[in-house]
């Protein structure tokens, strides 16, 4: 009775995979699309690296523990700063505890799963589903799933809210975290008022097996306006870095090991990509929160589908 209890989930989801992709093509669309961005609609933001770039490789520099809220700059081990825009950020452990249950409460988590363990999208598919239906109130949130395409080399897959319902649950979870404190330093930071900058799209991402990602940059040439903060919520025990840096200049490469509790801003033009990995012999898979803030001036932002925390 426990093992069939343990796996009710997975096979809830399972079945759920299984019969929105029984419907046509049509079906699989993004609601509420012309509102709320899905991340594959984000990609004319990003630049990809030419295909060969010579570098010295380095260890991201992680021996001083950044309190709450605090940034530094994403520094090799040489002292060498990575780049303007590539910082770290400490994190309360209240808002990684949040993060973590709406993970589970949503039904997220198990999807992860089953796509990173089970039954993985093609490259390029994308659905739009309920999740977790066990909790009812989950009935009203709907969850865009996509993979993004093969030129990614990875099975990395994104989560994302498809309609106001999950936008308005993954808000409200943020700000119970006091995800409000970390945006007034980024704020700061960058020359800022805390009220100018807000959360333009929030998703999460998962993957177990990457190899040769592309180098690329998130929003270019936005004069510091506009950052990816990347939110460790499941590591892999005894794993390797999972993210790379390349300097502005091109010429030293930084490999970065993720810690709990500490973001990485992922700013204007930094180069960066997904290191290689593999979790599949061991059945598991890693997950982040992927946060887009900007100022709301800059021009990725639009009033219908950009949401403040800070009041």
């Amino acid at each position: 009775m426990k093992i069939q209890i343990a796996y009710l989930p997975l096979v809830q989801i399972l079945l759920h995979l299984s019969l929105v992709r029984s419907f046509s093509q049509t079906s699989r669309c993004h609601a509420f699309s012309s509102h709320i961005p899905s991340p594959s609609t984000m990609s004319s933001t990003s630049n990809l690296a030419p295909a060969y770039v010579k570098v010295d490789a380095g260890i991201v520099s992680t021996n001083d523990v950044l309190g709450p809220n605090k940034l530094s700059k994403v520094r090799l081990n040489s002292g060498l700063a990575i780049g303007k825009y590539a910082y770290r950020l400490g994190l309360s452990e209240r808002l990684t505890s949040q993060l973590t249950h709406f993970l589970e409460e949503s039904g997220i988590r198990d999807t992860f799963r089953v796509l990173l363990t089970q039954n993985s999208l093609e490259p390029g598919e994308h659905l739009s589903l309920p999740l977790n239906m066990n909790n009812s109130k989950n009935s009203e949130h709907l969850w865009n799933i996509q993979r993004p395409r093969s030129h990614w080399s990875n099975n990395m897959h994104w989560i994302a809210p498809a309609n106001t319902n999950a936008q308005n649950a993954y808000l409200e979870t943020l700000k119970r975290g006091g995800f409000d404190f970390a945006l007034e330093s980024i704020a700061k930071q960058f020359g800022m008022k805390k009220d100018e900058i807000i959360i333009h799209h929030a998703f999460f991402i998962g993957v177990s097996k990457a190899t040769s990602s592309f180098v690329h940059q998130d929003n270019p040439d936005s004069g510091g306006r506009g950052f990816t903060v990347l939110i460790p919520l499941r590591l892999v025990e005894y794993s390797g870095s999972e993210l790379a840096f390349q300097t502005d200049n091109r010429e030293n490469e930084a490999w970065y090991k993720y810690r709990m509790n500490e973001a990485v801003l992922v700013g204007d033009g930094t180069w960066h990509k997904t290191a290689d990995c593999d979790y599949q012999e061991m059945n598991e898979y890693r997950i982040c929160a992927n946060i887009y803030v900007c100022h709301k001036g800059h021009p990725i932002n639009n009033a219908t589908n950009a949401k403040g925390v800070v009041s």
